[in-house]
C-alpha cells in the first residue's frame, strides 16, 4: 500500500506538471491521494498493542538478596511460611499458602499477568495416580483481584509441563514419568526449566478506574508431600478498550509546520494553505499584524468520525502592555478564532492571548528575547523567541470536531477585528483521529453466504465496489484494500 501510494503520488505530480489536468480533475486526484493515505493509516492499525509493564511488580523474579526464608520475608510480597527462597524461586510444601502483591496507580484497561510455576500433587508418582483416578491435581490458583472483578485459573501441575528428554535443559536432575516425558527434580532443575520458558501460566484481567490490582497465588487444600515452586512474574498492558484511540493524521495536512522552503511572504504564498497578506513567513512560523486575516486549508478523504486539531499560536492584543491594559479594563483580548468547518457543523474557539501562555522565567527557553509582564511572568518577544516557545510546547490550542460521510473539513484561523499594533504568530498544526462516530461500526463481520463484503473508507458498507478506495472483507475474515479507477 505504501509503495502504491508513492507511485500514485509520483504519477499524479508528473501528470499535473505536464498540464494533463483541468481544475476539476486536479481536485479529484487530490482526493484520491488523500483517501489512499488514510487507507494506509487505517491498515497500519493493529488493534491491541502489548506493553511490558513488568517493572511495576516489585521483586518480580524473587531476587535472593531481596528476601529470606528464615525471616519469612519476600520484599514487595505478602506470603505465608515458605519452604525455600533461593535461585530466584520461592517454594512451598505440605501446606496451604498465600502469595500476593498489591499494585496501585495502574492505567485503567486490560492486562495479562504471567508466572512460571507448577503444583506437584504429592510426589510425581502420587500425582500420576491421582490423575489416573480422576482426582483433582490443580490445587493452586493464579488470580487477579480488581474493582472490576476477580479473574482466576488453576496453575499447571508437574505432569502437564513435562517435556521429551531432548527438550529438557541439560545437566539437571529430572523425573522420568510413566509417559517417558521428563519433569524437573528439585529447585535447581525447576529454575532451569523456568529459564527455558516452561511452566508458564497466563491470566487476563481488567483494572478499573481506581488503578488497583492484587495479583497472587493461593492454595487451601493439601495432598501429602505436595509441592509448589514459583518463579518470575511478568505483567503486560493492552490498553483501555473503552478509551478513545488517538491516531496521528497530521500527514494529511499539507505543509503543517510552515516550512520556509514552501512559502513566501513577498509572494503571499503558503503551500497547501489559503491566506491573506502576511507580516512574515520564517522560522517555521507565519505572522500577521495590524489587520484582520484568514488562514485555512481544505482537507478531503477523511474517514467519518471525531477529530482533534491543534496549533501553536497566540494573539497579542496590541503591544504586551496594551494587552494587559485591555484585560485590566475587561475588554476582549481574544480576537482570533480557531475553527473547523465540516458538513457535520462548525466547531470554533478563541486562541490564547500572549499573557495566557506566559511562564515563569526559569521555564522559558534559554537564549531568547522575552517580555517581562507585570505579573513577573515572561512571554516571547519576536519571531525567534516565539518559535522557541512553540518548540518547547507552549501556546498549544486544541479543538475537537466531527467529520461527516463526505470526508471533508476546513481547518483554519480567522480574525476580523483589530487592535492597534496587534500581532498573531502561527506555528505547527497537528491532526488526530479519535474514532468513528456513533452508528458507524468497525469492519469486523464477514458474510454468511461466502460472498465478499465491500466498505468505503468511512466504514459504511456498499453493495459493490465504488470508484476510489474500497475495503473488501472475505467470508474467511481476510481484509484487503482495492482501488477502483
Amino acid at each position: 500500500d505504501i509503495e502504491l501510494a508513492k507511485q500514485t503520488l509520483s504519477t499524479v505530480k508528473a501528470e499535473f506538471e505536464a498540464g494533463a489536468y483541468n481544475n476539476e480533475q486536479a481536485v479529484a486526484k487530490n482526493e484520491e491521494i488523500g483517501a489512499l493515505i488514510v487507507s494506509i493509516k487505517l491498515g497500519d492499525s493493529t488493534g491491541e498493542q502489548e506493553q511490558d509493564v513488568s517493572d511495576l511488580i516489585v521483586n518480580r523474579n524473587f531476587d535472593p538478596e531481596k528476601g529470606s526464608k528464615n525471616e519469612g520475608r519476600i520484599d514487595g510480597w505478602i506470603t505465608t511460611a515458605m519452604n525455600g527462597y533461593k535461585e530466584f524461586t520461592v517454594s512451598y510444601n505440605r501446606a496451604g499458602f498465600e502469595l500476593y502483591q498489591d499494585l496501585t496507580g495502574l492505567p485503567k484497561g486490560k492486562y495479562k499477568v504471567t508466572v512460571h510455576t507448577y503444583y506437584r500433587a504429592g510426589y510425581w508418582y502420587d500425582e500420576e495416580e491421582h490423575m489416573k483416578n480422576g482426582e483433582e491435581t490443580h490445587l493452586t490458583t493464579l488470580y487477579a483481584q480488581t474493582s472490576a472483578g476477580k479473574a482466576e485459573k488453576p496453575v499447571l501441575n508437574l505432569t502437564e509441563g513435562a517435556v521429551i528428554p531432548s527438550e529438557a535443559p541439560e545437566g539437571i536432575n529430572t523425573y522420568t514419568l510413566t509417559s517417558g516425558l521428563v519433569a524437573p527434580d528439585g529447585t535447581t532443575a525447576t529454575a532451569a526449566f523456568f529459564a527455558a520458558g516452561y511452566y508458564l501460566n497466563e491470566l487476563e484481567f481488567t483494572v478499573g478506574d481506581d488503578g488497583k490490582a492484587r495479583i497472587g497465588l493461593s492454595k487451601t487444600d493439601v495432598y501429602p508431600n505436595d509441592y509448589e515452586v514459583v518463579g518470575e512474574w511478568n505483567l503486560y498492558y493492552y490498553g483501555d478498550p473503552d478509551a478513545v484511540q488517538r491516531e496521528d493524521y497530521t500527514s494529511l495536512i499539507v505543509n503543517p509546520n510552515f516550512d520556509p522552503e514552501k512559502g513566501s511572504k513577498n509572494e503571499g504564498r503558503i503551500d497547501g494553505w489559503t491566506t491573506t497578506a502576511m507580516n512574515g513567513y520564517k522560522e517555521f512560523t507565519v505572522s500577521y499584524n495590524r489587520a484582520g486575516f484568514e488562514l485555512y486549508q481544505d482537507l478531503t478523504g477523511l474517514p467519518a468520525g471525531k477529530y482533534e486539531v491543534t496549533v501553536h499560536t497566540y494573539y497579542r492584543a496590541g503591544y504586551w502592555y496594551d494587552e494587559e491594559e485591555h484585560m485590566k479594563n475587561g475588554e476582549e483580548t481574544h480576537l482570533t478564532t480557531l475553527y473547523a468547518q465540516t458538513s457535520a457543523g462548525k466547531a470554533e474557539k478563541p486562541v490564547l492571548n500572549l499573557t495566557e501562555g506566559a511562564v515563569i522565567a526559569s521555564d522559558a527557553p534559554e537564549g531568547i528575547n522575552t517580555y517581562t509582564l507585570t505579573s513577573g511572568l515572561v512571554a516571547p518577544d519576536g519571531t525567534t523567541a516565539t518559535a522557541a516557545f512553540f518548540a518547547a510546547g507552549y501556546y498549544l490550542n486544541s479543538l475537537e470536531f466531527n467529520v461527516g460521510s463526505d470526508g471533508k473539513a476546513r481547518i483554519g484561523l480567522s480574525k476580523t477585528e483589530v487592535y492597534p499594533n496587534d500581532y498573531e504568530v502561527v506555528g505547527a498544526w497537528h491532526l488526530y483521529y479519535l474514532g468513528k462516530p456513533d452508528g458507524v461500526k468497525d469492519i469486523v463481520t464477514g458474510t454468511s453466504d461466502g460472498t465478499p463484503a465491500f466498505y468505503g473508507i468511512d466504514g459504511i458498507r456498499t453493495r459493490q465496489p465504488r470508484r476510489g478506495i474500497n475495503i473488501v472483507r472475505g467470508s474467511d475474515g481476510s481484509v484487503r484494500k482495492v482501488i477502483v479507477r
